[in-house]
């Protein structure tokens, strides 16, 4: 018996002389709730079609593109993150999709597509618990009944789809996918939200491992991207109370923490006990547990080469561009170590980070900042400089990052880039969880293959 999968991971348009249908120029919608680990936050996008006079070459000559007009016309975070909700998620999501109704008008509602796309609050809880609670958000939007639900539209995306999203979304915001851009004018991508942090870019030469092969109008883009689970802003912070829990000795019930500021403390439950941790604020010994985390492998266990964050293949980034967005703009920017172009000083966001460590809570609250971001600033000040020089291995004098938060008044978020290959899949074609369509360019495939999948239809082909 012979089967024959036909897999088509997502797809993307560059210019189109041709459309299954006719170019809608009116108002268009989405809503996206990303489903983070601190709390969902509910994006709804406005855009229409425009015909834009650049040409791009394809393989039939050339031709005008149909570009889209893309905004974010609401954004907002409902705390906390829905993986921390039991019996009232109801209440939840009514008040989240309340506020939806308002950013969409009346008529446009039920053609409107939504789209719950969870990340890594739930990539880090038992599979039976997110599908349990998987289930009951998808059954809740269908019986709201005011948007339209694509097929499989509530699910939990792979942090390498959320990196490549990201990606997309930053590059063509830039215009990159329009016109004769090399490639090397590409941008990589950095992203942090509250449980992981990606990276995704082109590098210039074969890719060993991690790839996505990204198939765009006659051109593969070899598409580098990875996913760190646990080495998000929150996740990286309970990380450090939870690797000094594990040091303590006897029943002692207060921790001296190195990365929290004097004058700052938490108490955490451990075996039914309470135990108080208090900042110390001491650099040097909270750069040491930080480098414990981002450690790379020995050589004889890095495997292929080179290993970014312990056996994690990553190849040279050498001197690309990059854009820092999400969290690493917050400490960054009130450490003020970007200048007015966006540009990123790691060296000086170090030293800056070093003083501002050294400060107590209450001299930071009393200067006007929250007492809740007063020692995450301190860690993120710490854990970013050592997280891009040590781990990925940028150079200050190659590397360029900005820390960008928009283009041209547009979010660069990694929802941005799902909405833009989803918008279209409600039209037909490939589902949304194997292939989508960006609405302005061409019905030229472009494959994110998953090595994953590749792998899985190998060895069935094989057997």
């Amino acid at each position: 018996m012979h089967m024959v999968f036909l897999v088509c991971m997502s797809t993307f348009s560059v210019a189109t002389p041709t459309f299954s249908q006719p170019i809608n120029t009116d108002d268009n919608y989405g809503i996206i709730l990303d489903g983070g680990s601190s709390g969902t936050k509910l994006k709804v996008y406005r855009w229409s079609y425009r015909s834009v006079s650049v040409t791009v070459s394809t393989a039939d000559g050339s031709s005008d593109v149909i570009k889209t007009d893309i905004s974010l016309i609401a954004n907002m975070k409902f705390k906390p993150g829905i993986s921390d909700l039991v019996d009232s998620l109801h209440d939840y999501l009514d008040d989240i999709l309340e506020a939806a109704s308002e950013a969409v008008p009346l008529r446009h509602q039920s053609r409107t597509p939504i789209y719950f796309l969870a990340t890594a609050g739930l990539r880090s809880k038992p599979i039976e618990v997110t599908d349990e609670l998987l289930s009951s958000i998808e059954t809740y939007l269908r019986q709201y009944g005011v948007f339209h639900n694509p097929y499989n539209n509530v699910r939990v995306i792979s942090g390498e789809e959320e990196a490549v999203y990201a990606w997309v979304a930053a590059n063509y915001l830039r215009g990159f996918f329009y016109g004769d851009t090399p490639t090397n004018e590409a941008v990589g991508v950095l992203e942090m939200g509250g449980g992981s942090t990606q990276i995704a870019f082109l590098p210039d030469h074969s890719i060993y491992a991690n790839m996505f092969p990204v198939y765009l109008g006659g051109v593969t883009y070899q598409l580098y991207a990875h996913s760190y689970l646990f080495y998000g802003q929150n996740y990286i912070i309970s990380r450090i109370n939870d690797f000094l829990l594990a040091l303590r000795t006897g029943n002692d019930v207060i921790i001296d923490n190195p990365c929290m500021l004097k004058g700052d403390n938490t108490t955490v439950s451990l075996f039914q006990e309470s135990v108080h941790i208090q900042g110390t604020a001491n650099v040097t010994k909270c750069l040491e547990i930080i480098e414990i985390f981002l450690r790379t492998a020995d050589d004889d266990w890095c495997y292929p080469k080179p290993c970014a964050i312990g056996r994690t293949y990553q190849p040279p980034v050498k001197n690309l561009v990059f854009y820092a967005i999400s969290a690493f703009s917050y400490a960054p920017t009130y450490l003020e170590a970007v200048d007015e172009q966006g540009l990123l000083d790691l060296t000086l966001l170090k030293t800056n980070a070093v003083e501002y460590c050294d400060k107590s809570l209450e001299e930071v609250v009393s200067s006007g900042l929250s007492a809740a971001y007063a020692s995450p600033y301190c860690i993120m000040g710490l854990y970013i400089p050592s997280l891009l020089l040590d781990a990925y291995n940028f150079n200050e004098d190659k590397n360029k990052v900005y820390v960008k938060t928009s283009i041209d008044g547009v979010n660069i978020d990694w929802a941005l880039g799902a909405m833009l290959l989803l918008s279209e899949s409600q039209d037909g074609g490939c589902d949304i969880s194997a292939a989508t369509q960006l609405p302005d360019m061409r019905k030229t495939c472009l494959s994110i293959l998953l090595p994953a999948v590749v792998y899985i239809i190998n060895v069935f082909l094989i057997q």
